[in-house]
């Protein structure tokens, strides 16, 4: 085991106790890379530790005390974040490692905490040299590395007319998180990019129709990362990203979401509470969970799919977040290679090379 990615350089993990954190705390280890955990609570941060073994150590942060956060942080190299909902606990983690030239990677799925990251630390980082990589879960990675693939094959030096994306799931169980992070994704303004600037889009205003597997399947828009990231890397003026629903979900999702934007920030606040309660899903139903992500590249009447498939979204979620670790604590100069500031999973891991290296998710990546 070591205890950092370069130079004696540590890797924190944040939010260390949660579903995701544990997963990806294995993960790291996985990789040769022994974390200090990071939470809120001691109790259960030793008992991970001790579970985990190595002597691995442990810091306590308090959200109510922000010196606490740049104790727990003083020494990390790298900074893996798993606690969420982002927009409410994420910000002290994304901005330590923005004003001290850091490295970082979270796996969210919020689209207001990457517009957050961009808005608030983009020039922050820029001028400390720090690399910031949020949104490196499934959920996000997927689908910007499918846009990437397509984008990649529809070739030329044109900007892309549009860029769709579709996720597509089976089987996929949710822990407390992801459902309390959804809830507030659906009550919060969200954007899509139109003729190459960021416009308002409701969740579930737009639906698209598309064949994925064989299948014809209805999937409702929502803010996903897509828009504001793939641009980075793609020259396009539209992108947009899309949840494939049944029809139960879709009706239920065209009442809900109207009323969740209407409601008072007190009864949001509950919807939330609420949402978390439950357990996560198990090892064997999380591990037989399967998702497809389809992104549709077009520039006039040409048009190419890339497609990806894999299994167990949260183990992935882990793997990836110790994938990116790893490559971001290789990046000695991120002013020298064009990625201080927030960037884009495509930036920091290739698509085809990770996608090889994490078979045993089952992926598989097509295009044409």
């Amino acid at each position: 085991m070591q205890a950092s990615v370069t130079d004696g350089r540590r890797v924190a993990l944040t939010g260390a106790t949660g579903f995701t954190g544990r997963l990806t705390a294995r993960a790291l280890m996985e990789r040769g890379i022994e974390p200090v955990l990071i939470g809120r609570d001691r109790g259960k941060l030793e008992a991970l530790a001790t579970e985990l073994g190595h002597g691995l150590a442990v810091r306590v942060v308090d959200d109510r005390t922000p010196q606490t956060w740049a104790d727990a942080l003083a020494d990390a190299h790298v900074v893996v974040a798993t606690a969420g909902p982002f927009v409410t606990v994420g910000e002290p983690a994304l901005a330590f490692a923005a004003r001290n030239g850091r490295r970082y990677v979270d796996c969210t799925g919020e689209q207001s905490f990457v517009r957050l990251a961009v808005a608030r630390y983009q020039a922050t980082a820029e001028a400390s040299g720090a690399c910031l990589l949020p949104s490196c879960g499934f959920e996000s990675a997927m689908g910007v590395w499918a846009a990437s693939l397509a984008a990649s094959e529809l070739g030329g030096d044109e900007p892309i007319d549009a860029i769709d994306v579709v996720y597509a799931t089976r089987g996929f169980g949710t822990s407390a998180g992801t459902r309390e992070s959804a809830l507030r994704v659906a009550a919060a303004d969200g954007v899509a990019r139109v003729g190459g600037v960021l416009v308002d889009e409701r969740p579930a205003s737009r639906w698209k129709e598309i064949d994925v597997e064989g299948r014809r399947v209805r999937a409702g828009c929502f803010p996903g990362v897509e828009a504001l990231v793939v641009p980075r890397h793609v020259k396009v003026r539209d992108v947009r990203s899309h949840l494939a629903m049944g029809r139960r979900a879709g009706r239920v999702s065209r009442i809900a979401v109207p009323l969740l934007r209407g409601a008072p920030p007190a009864l949001v606040e509950l919807a939330a509470r609420l949402a978390k309660r439950g357990g996560s899903p198990e090892t064997a139903p999380r591990e037989g969970a399967r998702f497809v992500v389809v992104a549709e590249a077009r520039r006039g009447r040409d048009c190419v799919r890339a497609t990806i498939t894999g299994t167990d979204p949260y183990g992935l979620t882990a793997a990836l977040l110790a994938e990116a670790a790893l490559a971001l604590g290789a990046i000695a100069d991120a002013r020298a290679r064009g990625l201080a500031g927030v960037v884009s999973p495509s930036e920091v891991l290739a698509p085809t090379e990770t996608i090889a290296r994490l078979g045993r998710f089952e992926l598989r990546a097509t295009v044409g």
